[in-house]
């Protein structure tokens, strides 16, 4: 596995600088450096206007993320099929997000239909442990991703990232 997890930080290394774009939730201290990038689905939300809101009516409609159609993309997502499919063969998913020196705030991801969420990292870094808290946003637990995939329960639980100091990339592999 880990040279596997190898391969993949390698190719990040290689991916061009337009298909990275602002990190979403990211933390306010954090450097222009926070990219991210979607690979897989996206949905297409069909959005009903209200008094100064928006509400998501329908999203069975999806589109493939941008960076599909770089090569650089297609190589990266086949890679990643392949290390799901021979490490994690039940795992479902259809949207990969990969991020670069990203450390996000408390979230979850109430967007997902799967309460299944597996996380990676890859790089030279310090810090940066997956954290997961109660529901009252207490810390519970910090895990270590760092060539280590993690799966968790990311609908339903709030999570963020610890600081880091260094190169750090996560992958996380979800269902919309």
């Amino acid at each position: 596995m880990e040279s596997d997890l190898h391969t993949i930080h390698g190719m990040l290394g290689l991916m061009p600088k337009g298909v990275w774009s602002d990190c979403k939730r990211k933390k306010n201290n954090q450097s222009n450096r926070s990219r991210s990038f979607l690979l897989g689905l996206r949905p297409w939300h069909i959005w009903k206007k209200g008094e100064g809101t928006k509400t998501v009516v329908d999203r069975t409609y999806f589109y493939m993320a941008g960076a599909m159609f770089r090569p650089e993309g297609c190589e990266l997502w086949l890679s990643l099929v392949n290390f799901y499919k021979t490490y994690f063969p039940d795992f479902k998913y259809n949207s990969i997000i990969v991020n670069r020196e990203c450390e996000y705030t408390i979230h979850k991801d109430a967007r997902n239909r799967s309460n299944k969420t597996l996380s990676f990292s890859l790089g030279d870094y310090t810090g940066g442990r997956l954290i997961l808290y109660d529901e009252d946003k207490k810390e519970v637990d910090r895990i270590d991703t760092n060539y280590q995939p993690y799966i968790f329960d990311g609908m339903n639980t709030w999570h963020s990232v610890e600081e880091f100091e260094g190169e750090r990339y996560s992958i996380v592999a979800y269902l919309l």
